[in-house]
């Protein structure tokens, strides 16, 4: 009988193979079918063990630069096969920030805006002034300080860009910038040139602006072939349940912002959106329908201090249409508003429809429309002579109605 003999140099290759086989990272996912959006109390060897196909969490553990994560966290997500995206405030500043300097207040340095009213130390900024520019992406010392340096030197994947329709602020509600939309796009293209081409990173550092979907609109043609030609695709919120609660809003999908996104589709972009939900059957019903047009979704509270995931609800289905709404549904955006917004409906039937604007006691200031319509419409409310305030928009339709409040800044 024949006897079989294993070797020091075989145990001794066997053993290196063993190293190169556990070592050897996984490869990331993209386009992605699943994602984590946690901003707070964020484990890197939780997030590990889930291993989502795309993270997005906050450079540093608690948002200051003490609590920067290293580059060897990073690399353990990716060694995961995580896509790991760097949440990045560009439309606001917040002080807690490692750029931040005692006795800053609006106007002072010019570039700082006043203060969000629903985000206690955030601020508005005038993106395109230079002195915003040199605290995101470098200064002409090149000193690698600036917000982008500190995401490249930690090794993340891309950057998950956020306050986006900040140019909508600039060109409407407090109208100082003309070409507030052409000034976005170049900011965008600027922080994925310093980051690929600048620092190296390389065309695979992903370029995602989270909402301006408006942007498509609002900006020339010129600027918007530049957008879709240096992001990766977009992150969206409270798509298919819109409303005024931070969670659990019901159905109350804005339609036009799904066609519009859906263009993002249409270019072989990726679309990360999230609903602030925990209804587990509203969660179930959101993932077909996020699912159905191709987006990769994720349902989670808005405070984005868990660690919430839903593999079991991926999947890969052909892309479908939204449903047909079962009842009347009226939204308005932007809401607040100053020169004008626009006004969504989404019709179950046909049939004579009126669209009033009412003053908050009850007296009809505009008609805005009037005549047979069915499915989805958007109407632009411009509220010439009207002054600041509450105002309710009103839908009738076959004896059925409702209203949506919208607020005017001037």
């Amino acid at each position: 009988m024949k006897r079989f003999h294993i070797t020091s140099q075989i145990l001794f290759l066997l053993a290196v193979l063993a190293l190169i086989l556990t070592a050897t990272p996984v490869k990331a996912t993209w386009p992605p079918q699943g994602w984590v959006y946690q901003l707070q109390n964020v484990s890197i060897p939780e997030l590990s063990d889930v291993s989502p196909d795309v993270v997005v969490i906050d450079y540093s553990t608690d948002g200051d630069e003490n609590g920067e994560w290293d580059s060897d966290q990073i690399q353990a997500l990716k060694d995961a096969g995580i896509t790991v995206l760097a949440y990045f405030s560009i439309g606001e500043a917040e002080d807690y920030r490692f750029y931040w300097q005692d006795g800053w207040t609006p106007g002072s340095p010019e570039w700082l805006g006043p203060v969000n009213p629903d985000w206690a130390g955030n601020y508005k900024v005038r993106y395109w002034m230079q002195g915003w520019r040199d605290i995101l992406f470098g200064t002409a010392t090149g000193d690698n300080e600036s917000y982008l340096d500190r995401i490249c030197d930690q090794g993340f994947d891309g950057i998950y860009m956020d306050i986006i329709d900040a140019y909508y602020y600039w060109s409407e509600v407090v109208p100082e910038n003309e070409d507030a939309a052409g000034d976005m796009i170049a900011l965008i293209s600027n922080l994925a040139t310093y980051a690929r081409d600048t620092r190296g990173m390389g065309e695979d550092f992903k370029i995602i602006p989270q909402n301006g979907e408006w942007l498509r609109y609002d900006a020339s043609e010129v600027d918007v072939d530049s957008y879709y030609s240096v992001v990766d695709g977009i992150g969206v919120e409270d798509v298919f349940y819109f409303g005024d609660l931070d969670n659990d809003n019901p159905y109350n999908p804005r339609s036009e912002e799904i066609d519009i996104i859906d263009e993002m589709i249409e270019r072989d972009k990726v679309v990360l959106s999230v609903e602030y939900l925990t209804n587990t059957t509203t969660i179930e019903n959101y993932y077909d329908l996020a699912q159905g047009h191709g987006w990769t979704p994720i349902a989670t509270t808005r405070e984005l201090d868990q660690l919430i995931y839903y593999p079991d609800l991926l999947t890969v289905n052909e892309r479908t249409t939204t449903p047909l709404p079962t009842t009347i549904g009226i939204n308005a955006w932007p809401n607040p508003f100053n020169a004008s917004t626009r006004v969504s409906v989404d019709l179950p039937s046909a049939g004579y429809t009126e669209i009033r604007l009412f003053n908050m006691l009850g007296k009809q200031v505009m008609l805005l429309y009037a005549g047979q319509s069915s499915g989805s419409m958007t109407i632009a409310l411009q509220p010439d002579g009207l002054a600041s305030g509450n105002y309710m928009v009103q839908i009738r339709q076959n004896g059925n109605q409702a209203t949506r409040r919208v607020t005017l800044l001037k």
